[in-house]
């Protein structure tokens, strides 16, 4: 089996994040979740540990301090890499990737 991870970076995403992973693991419900928050200070790590005590595929990462996308999604590709992961998927929090496509990238 395919072992596929979405990472999402944060920073300030407390009002979508809940509704952004829901939707994740409705469109590929094998899939795992990792958020990389950067001291998120709306809550965001906050809401994604409620969640993650329901679900067990759902992964965070927080950082002390707002370090930037990219050093994020290296933090998350290592770790990925480190957990024997065959796809990483990159997500925005801020709903400018819909999740409901994602299945579609599996195609090619």
């Amino acid at each position: 089996m395919t072992r596929r991870l979405v990472v999402i970076p944060t920073y300030n995403e407390a009002g979508s994040i809940k509704s952004l992973i829901e939707l994740i693991f409705t469109s590929i419900p094998e899939c795992e979740v990792m958020v990389v928050d950067d001291s998120s200070p709306d809550g965001t790590a906050l809401i994604c540990k409620a969640m993650r005590d329901d679900n067990k595929r759902l992964h965070l990462i927080e950082r002390p301090t707002k370090n930037g996308i990219g050093s994020a999604y290296r933090m998350a590709f290592v770790w990925a890499l480190e957990q024997g992961f065959d796809e990483v998927i990159e997500m925005d929090a801020d709903g400018s990737h819909s999740p409901e496509f994602i299945p579609n990238l599996y195609k090619y």
